[in-house]
């Protein structure tokens, strides 16, 4: 379909894809990186070779949820927060500490980590976690 006697919309269509895939990229790219101060503040047995790591962090100033992604397995609120979706979300508006419980981690399988994140808004460093001492029961 013509638009007066130069434009078509495919062609202003192609435009306008370009355009937002261009602001979508920079919105990506404009995560800035932010140490959460990421904790582990203690760590318990939760069964045989389960251990639970109660964790703390400090907010951003620009967010409210935060994302958790995290190795061995772990749980927070009945969803797995492996590192693929669906993740795990935190809510805390600050001003801090903010805290959450990553249940039923496995001890001794899969690579001990955790990170705190905010989707275009924020990158962070990953922090380890670590399982009690003794082997779980």
């Amino acid at each position: 379909m013509k638009i007066g006697n130069c434009l078509s919309f495919k062609p202003l269509g192609a435009v306008l894809v370009l355009a937002c895939m261009i602001l979508a990229g920079e919105a990506v790219a404009k995560a800035e990186t932010y140490n959460f101060g990421l904790q582990q503040v203690r760590s318990e047995c939760a069964g045989t070779a389960r251990f639970n790591a109660y964790m703390s962090f400090t907010p951003g100033p620009k967010a409210k949820v935060y994302t958790v992604t995290s190795g061995n397995a772990c749980f927070l609120g009945g969803v797995k927060c492996g590192g693929q979706a669906p993740f795990c979300t935190v809510p805390c508006s600050g001003p801090g500490p903010c805290t959450f419980d990553l249940k039923q981690c496995q001890q001794g399988h899969g690579s001990p980590w955790v990170k705190v994140w905010v989707p275009n808004i924020y990158n962070a460093p990953t922090a380890m976690i670590t399982a009690p001492k003794t082997r779980c029961p």
